[in-house]
């Protein structure tokens, strides 16, 4: 019988990938708490709340959906390895895939806030 070499197991040949993502999506996470934990401490300040108020989407609306969308990305990394997008002909692997599927994301929480707010 012919030797066939048996190929790492898919979760060992992304296990680099996997673990720095969800290092990503950890300190994305802290970083949303501690930057709200902070906002709010610093929210009687009347003007600070006027600014707030007036301003909302473009101060707190679009960071947060910025992190939210790498914390998505980030933990789609950890379930699923890498990533490949092919839409009408158009094919993209890798970072290239990872990167359209933030910029999806980002978008899709930015047309939220907008509508919403």
């Amino acid at each position: 019988m012919p030797s066939t070499a048996v190929a790492p197991a898919a979760i060992e040949a992304f296990w680099p990938v996997r673990g720095s993502a969800l290092v990503i999506a950890i300190v994305t996470c802290a970083t949303t708490t501690i930057g709200i934990v902070t906002l709010v401490r610093r929210l009687p300040d009347a003007q600070l709340l006027r600014l707030v108020l007036a301003h909302g989407p473009a101060i707190v609306g679009i960071p947060a959906a910025a992190l939210l969308s790498l914390t998505i990305v980030a933990v789609a990394r950890c379930i699923g390895g890498g990533a490949m997008i092919q839409v009408m002909g158009l094919r993209a692997e890798g970072a290239t895939a990872t990167l359209l599927l933030w910029i999806a994301a980002f978008l899709a929480c930015v047309l939220a806030i907008r509508a919403l707010w």
